[in-house]
């Protein structure tokens, strides 16, 4: 399986020149016109969305812009289906692992900063009218600065808030009350898309627009488990070379359903571990 690296900047001319307006033409994270704090709602800008999508490359995103990339797509391509409402995306916010559980107030608050600046950009690149919701008034606050012209509220505030047919982006619920909000907004006809929860991933029947983890080995990155909507759960070894024989089934406790790396750990571990010695 080959996956191409090319970016939009140098596709852009190859489909202009076979006869795509270029003005229709966006990357999946450039900003959008803003109408009353959301992005507009068109049929030209919806056909731009799918085509940018698809030009969007699969496999392992090599940077974070690259994650951001692809976890737009992905949640553009499940607010576009018909079935399913109640959506997740779960990526490492840092590249540095080890800072993202030290326990520091420094870290944490880098976590914070990228988890509303990829909000923002979800905000303005969701091809829906959406409205971003904070799980803290530290959180709004950060919201503020990154997401200008956006609607932003409080979690508490949502049911009352957010109105039919809109999208919104709750922000790194940390506990089952934020969850549960989010899932009231999704059961009653407002599509919901969870950004880098802390805890209770997959719950209440949510599913991933996007998932990204690194599989670690000895400090290392030893492969990761991938997915984009609407496609399965993959494994990739450690040069990001997919493995199609390891299969990543969805794990199921009480509310939670999360995708079982199991299988996944021990391939990628073990390879990594051989390539050692």
């Amino acid at each position: 399986r080959v996956h191409t690296t090319a970016t939009m900047a140098t596709l852009f001319p190859i489909i202009v020149a076979i006869g795509a307006p270029a003005s229709t033409l966006r990357s999946p994270i450039q900003q959008r016109p803003l109408l009353h704090g959301h992005a507009q709602s068109t049929r030209p800008a919806v056909q731009a969305n799918l085509l940018a999508d698809v030009l969007v490359p699969r496999g392992v995103p090599r940077d974070s812009k690259a994650i951001r990339s692809q976890a737009i797509a992905g949640v553009r391509a499940a607010l576009r289906s018909k079935r399913d409402s109640f959506w997740e995306v779960e990526f490492p916010p840092l590249q540095q692992l080890n800072k993202l559980g030290d326990g520091s107030a420094r870290s944490a608050r880098e976590v914070d900063q990228v988890n509303c600046q990829f909000a923002a950009e979800l905000s303005q690149n969701a091809g829906r009218a959406t409205v971003l919701v904070a799980c803290g008034s530290a959180q709004e606050a950060e919201l503020g600065k990154r997401a200008r012209g956006a609607t932003i509220i409080s979690v508490r505030e949502a049911q009352q808030a957010v109105q039919p047919g809109k999208v919104a982006i709750i922000v790194s619920p940390s506990d089952t009350s934020h969850w549960a909000a989010a899932q009231a907004l999704a059961e009653s006809g407002r599509p919901s898309v969870v950004v880098n929860a802390f805890t209770n991933h997959g719950y209440g029947g949510c599913q991933h627009a996007f998932y990204l983890k690194p599989i670690t080995a000895y400090g290392a990155v030893a492969g990761t488990v991938l997915k984009r909507h609407p496609g399965p759960y993959e494994c990739f070894d450690a040069v990001g070379k997919l493995v199609p024989s390891v299969k990543v089934p969805i794990a199921r406790q009480g509310r939670l359903a999360t995708p079982d790396l199991r299988a996944a750990q021990l391939y990628c571990q073990d390879k990594f571990m051989k390539k050692k010695q």
